[in-house]
């Protein structure tokens, strides 16, 4: 037996140590030839505060509110074709279950379908939950 190191297994770690080296160096010399792109950006604002998500949100006047989604969809298709008959009939066939919003009324998120831009909202101190747009209530 031998005190001297195996040739091979110190060839691969001069190697390693020449990689690391090597790559310390090239990004140390990267960055100092690219643009800080530190400087060239905006100051970092401060996060707001989370909302909180048990606190009731506002509705706004003017919009509608539906038992079903499906009925909330009808509503709005009539509406934004300006069919006024249509929606008249709708109203008068649905006028339990199809209300339109009065602006300041606390509600409650029960549900929301973000990719269809529609909310579930319960009246504070009722049972009962319509279906709107979100832009029908504003949260803090």
């Amino acid at each position: 037996m031998t005190d001297e190191p195996d040739p091979k297994l110190l060839r691969k770690g001069y190697i390693v140590i020449g990689v690391v080296v090597a790559a310390f160096f090239l990004t140390k010399y990267l960055m100092d030839k690219t643009p800080s792109k530190i400087a060239k950006s905006k100051p970092v604002e401060i996060a707001k505060p989370l909302p909180n998500p048990f606190a009731p949100c506002v509705t706004v006047k003017g919009y509608v509110a539906a038992s079903s989604e499906i009925l909330l969809d009808r509503m709005n298709t009539m509406m934004l074709n300006k069919d006024d008959k249509a929606a008249a009939l709708l109203w008068d066939q649905f006028n339990d279950d199809i209300i339109f919003l009065k602006g300041g009324d606390e509600v409650f998120v029960e549900d929301r379908k973000i990719f269809s831009g529609k909310l579930k909202i319960r009246p504070q101190g009722q049972t009962w939950a319509l279906w709107t747009v979100t832009e029908a209530v504003k949260c803090p």
